[in-house]
Parts: structure tokens; sequence; C-alpha cells
């Protein structure tokens, strides 16, 4: 027993570390049964801080290049908010079998909604987009059925879980396949700036031109770009991607690119602009938070929209009209984003990432095993745009 917070921390790791294959994120069916396993609630809570600690190891590093703070003290924010959420699965834990259940229901809806679940890096549920593929709201329904058993009865949950794993592999879809095939994405390595670093934006902005007008001539269908590629409205520039608009409605395609929309009382938008045969705007519905997001803050920072209807739109490419939804950097990791998008029926997602600040790699590859499963769980068709710059 005293070895559990040990095997819940090679869990944590070999979930989400970059060097892990994307099916790796199936060893979080075993999280469940080990929270049950658990002799005393100290015990359990003990299992899941093991387990939320090892997930983000890479995180304080990424942390304090993100918010320009020192190691010392992104590592104790790290380790309060590991505190934070390790608390919360000790008190929904008892030794009692069938309030364990309940206790581990209770547990995912409170960090599946907001606003924990806005916050919550390393969901378990991640897990069901391998395991029921295309079943959507069901799959979590069949998934969180699994989940208390295994917490109410460790043994026969780990038979039952693993009798769904050999069902799911035998009709696991080849990753080609959930792709977008309209949309081509461009990868690109842009550092962070300044905004009062008025050559780096010109430089950024004619690094970005080069590129879609590249791509306008190599692809077909849509483009999309990494977020935040174009940043805030800049006057002195805004004529050039007009003019590239104008190119790429000539040529009936659509440009896609990250953006930003900066309300007058200086709180924006993350955003996606579809300029070109499409035009439109597509918003961020959560933003990072502390560093994006700053509540406490009436000006300077980005906006939430927790409960509103996320952003959808028609785009007809190929002579097909579709609904696209967009999903934003840490929203990958975000069980409620892609659940409200799911809900309404969207099968098309674009997503877009950031993270120039990321250097070991284990943020990127989080999101990107979390979009993947997500969309998989959905039957949602996506296509991922990323910047990996170094800072």
């Amino acid at each position: 027993m005293t070895a559990l917070p040990f095997v819940a921390a090679c869990i944590g790791r070999l979930a989400w570390s970059a060097q892990s294959a994307d099916a790796a994120l199936l060893v979080l069916m075993l999280m469940p049964i080990l929270w049950g396993a658990a002799n005393s609630r100290l015990h359990a809570g003990t299992v899941m801080l093991a387990y939320i600690m090892a997930t983000g190891v890479n995180a304080p590093a990424a942390l304090a290049i993100f918010n320009q703070w020192s190691l010392y003290s992104a590592w104790l924010i790290w380790g309060v908010y590991s505190v934070i959420y390790g608390a919360l699965w000790t008190l929904c834990w008892s030794k009692n079998a069938s309030m364990r259940a309940w206790g581990m229901l209770m547990a995912i809806v409170i960090l599946t909604l907001p606003p924990f679940g806005t916050t919550y890096y390393g969901s378990l549920l991640t897990a069901c987009g391998w395991l029921f593929e295309g079943w959507g709201i069901w799959g979590i329904a069949a998934y969180i059925l699994l989940m208390m058993l295994a917490a109410a009865a460790p043994s026969a949950g780990a038979l039952v879980m693993g009798v769904v794993v050999l069902m799911a592999f035998s009709t696991t879809t080849d990753p080609r396949q959930l792709t977008w095939p309209d949309v081509t994405p461009v990868h690109t390595a842009l550092p962070r700036f300044s905004d009062s670093d008025v050559q780096a934006r010109y430089d950024r902005t004619f690094e970005l031109l080069d590129r879609a007008q590249a791509a306008l001539t190599a692809q077909e269908g849509a483009i999309l770009f990494p977020e935040n590629s174009l940043g805030a409205p800049e006057v002195r520039t805004q004529w050039l991607w007009d003019e590239m608009a104008h190119r790429y409605s000539i040529a009936g395609k659509t440009l896609i690119i990250g953006g930003a929309h900066v309300h007058p009382d200086q709180t924006a938008d993350n955003t996606l602009i579809l300029m070109g045969a499409t035009r439109g705007m597509l918003r961020a519905s959560a933003t990072v938070p502390i560093g994006s997001w700053h509540p406490w803050q009436q000006q300077g920072h980005m906006q939430s929209r927790w409960f509103d209807t996320p952003d959808t739109m028609h785009i007809t490419l190929d002579g097909k009209s579709v609904r696209m939804g967009a999903i934003f950097c840490w929203e990958e990791l975000l069980p409620w984003s892609w659940m409200r998008y799911g809900l309404l029926g969207v099968d098309r997602i674009a997503v877009v990432s950031n993270t120039w600040f990321d250097a070991s790699g284990d943020v990127d590859a989080s999101q990107k095993r979390s979009s993947q499963a997500w969309a998989r769980l959905w039957g949602m068709k996506s296509t991922r745009a990323v910047n990996k710059a170094s800072p």
C-alpha cells in the first residue's frame, strides 16, 4: 500500500510526458483503482497528490518563463496548486465502498465543471477518448461508471477495465483519419516580443505574410496559423493583411490565423480570424489562469466565457459547408471546452496553440494528446497548428 503514491507518480509521468506515446493516456484508468485501494483518507490524498505533482513536473519551469517569475516562485505556486487539488480528492474519499464511488463522481464533476474544471491539469477523464471513440456524452457517462466501480471495488474495476481496453483497441481509428484534410496547418517558431518593440512586430508580420503567401500558392482549401500569430491589431500593417485576404478570396481559399480583439476597456479576446473566401472571428472560451485571465483587474487581461455558448461558424471548403469551432492552447486540456462543442454537434475543430514558453515539450505534448483524445470521443475531425519557439 505504501507503494501506491509512487505508482501514481509513475502514471502521471507516463501519461503526460513528451516521450510517451499518445495511447499512454490509457494508464489513467489505473488512478481510480489506486485511489479506491488506499487504506485511509490521507493515503488516498497522497496518491492523488503524487499524481498531480508528477503530471506537471516540468510545469514550474514553463510557468516561470510564461509569467516571468523566479523558478522558486513557480514551484511554490505549483506546490500550492497540487495540494489544493489533492485535498479535494482527499475529502471525497471514504472507507465505505458505496460512498467512495459517489465520492469519485463528486470529484470528477467538480474537476470538470467551472471554476475548478478550467484550471485542472491532467484530467483523468481524458482517457475515455481512447476507450469510447465516437460515443460522445455516452462515452463520458460510461467511463465515469467504470471509475466509480474501480473506486468502490478496485479488483472488479480492474477486470472490467481490462476487458474494455481490449475491446477499444480492436476498434481504434488510425489518427490520420481523424485529421481535417481540407485545412493545412502552418507551424511556426516565433519568439515572444514586447508590444513596444516595433521592429520585432514588423519582422514578425513580414515573416507571417511570407508564410501565408507560400501556403496560398502550395496548399488547397484553408490554411491554419497558430494562436496569437497576429497579436493585437496594428494600424500600420493592417493594409498588408487586407491585401493578403483579397488574394485568398480571389483564389477561393481561407486564411485562419490567431489574433486578439481588444475592447475599449482594454480587456481582450483570444481569437481566430478567418479572412479570404470565408470571413469571421471565433473567440476563446477559457484563457490561462493567472497568466492571461486576471478577473481582479478591470483592464489588461484576456476574457473568459465559461458558460457562454462557444463561438461556431460555417466554412465552405471543397464545395461543402461544415460547422467549425476553435480550441485555444489551454483549452485543449479542459474537458469542459470539448464537451460544449460536442454537445453543440460541431464536427470540425481548428486547434491552435502557442507554447513558446515550453522548453521541455511536455506542455505541448500534453495539449496535443488531450486534443486527440477528446476529438476521438466526439468523432470530430481536427487540425492543429502550433508555435513552438524557444523563449
